[in-house]
């Protein structure tokens, strides 16, 4: 007997590591990981099973109010995910900007943006592996005023602040910030996607500035005061740029997250925020569709909270016109 419980053990534990290579070796296939050699192999399995184990404790977690999944990040360490995929650099001396309390938090009229297509194109834009978030933060919020302004609804080019907006404080896929590329364009416009289409999220690089005829402009942008009331007060009226803390984004899947442990993290991710009810920001992002909530996610806004520094850094452009 004693003999046979040991064999079930052990038939047990092989199991369970044949179950752990499963799912490695299916991720890898999957998400098309490259590895040079075994001693990377071991590693990015090692990398891949520490993710999954925090997966499947949040998701065993009753007091949890949103879920995770694996995905292409699960096969990333945190330092790769955040030079890869996000990118904001606040301007020197705003580093350290937080929100104050909100006192009396009621959001009379919730709003979702993203629920006219005329205004939030439902298209899922994908940044790739280029820390470019910022540009895809400000082309989303441009297009959105554009399209409220009745000048039509254009598809503009991330892939020209990526290249041409150095002179403005912009690093390209090494980071940006989003009021630098609405001076960009305040000063330079902006073209079309279909004009200078983006070729950065493939190669990983900045790539070189090429001269290209901008189709619009604007005159000015304005920052929205950093608290919660305001932030709210200002996305009922139009979508926002805002920068945030997401360096534990990546397996996010579903529902309303509130896991950002740190007030004070420094922003790291350009995003759209397009609504708000008594209890939820959503927010756009740019990881493509198949990431979250198809593209979309939900963060605690209950009481005005200012869940990973949503409400510290948001803003908007004004004043579209056509470039003759």
């Amino acid at each position: 007997m004693a003999k046979l419980s040991i064999l079930l053990v052990l038939a047990l534990i092989v199991a369970a590591v044949a179950q752990d290579d499963i799912s490695y070796t299916e991720a890898k296939a999957k998400y098309s990981l490259k590895v040079v050699n075994a001693d990377e192999d071991i590693y990015r399995k090692s990398v891949f099973s520490q993710n999954l184990e925090s997966i499947k404790a949040n998701n065993a977690n009753p007091k949890s109010t949103y879920k995770q999944a694996v995905n292409k990040f699960a096969l990333m360490t945190t330092a790769e995910f955040k030079k890869k995929y996000l990118g904001t650099i606040p301007p020197s001396g705003l580093e350290l900007l937080v929100s104050t309390p909100v006192v009396g938090w009621n959001i009379v009229k919730a709003k979702d943006w993203s629920k006219n297509t005329n205004i939030v194109t439902a298209t899922i834009r994908d940044q790739g592996g280029c820390g470019s978030c910022w540009a895809f933060s400000a082309v989303a919020a441009l297009e959105s005023l554009i399209s409220k302004a009745n000048l039509g609804n254009v598809d503009l080019s991330e892939q020209q602040l990526i290249s041409c907006s150095s002179s403005h404080g912009n690093s390209g896929c090494d980071g940006g910030w989003m009021n630098n590329a609405f001076n960009y364009v305040k000063a330079n416009g902006i073209a079309k996607e279909s004009d200078y289409p983006h070729t950065s999220g493939n190669t990983g690089t900045t790539g070189s500035c090429v001269a290209t005829q901008s189709s619009f402009k604007i005159s000015a942008y304005e920052g929205v005061p950093n608290n919660c009331d305001s932030v709210a007060a200002a996305v009922i009226k139009r979508p926002l740029s805002v920068a945030v803390v997401a360096a534990n984004w990546g397996s996010y899947s579903q529902g309303i997250f509130n896991n950002c442990p740190n007030p004070l993290a420094k922003v790291d991710h350009g995003v759209l925020l397009v609504g708000v009810t008594n209890t939820t920001w959503k927010i756009k992002n740019s990881w493509g569709n198949w990431w979250g909530e198809g593209g979309f996610m939900r963060l605690r806004a209950n009481n005005g909270a200012n869940t990973c520094r949503i409400c510290d850094y948001a803003s908007f452009p004004k004043n579209p016109s056509l470039v003759p």
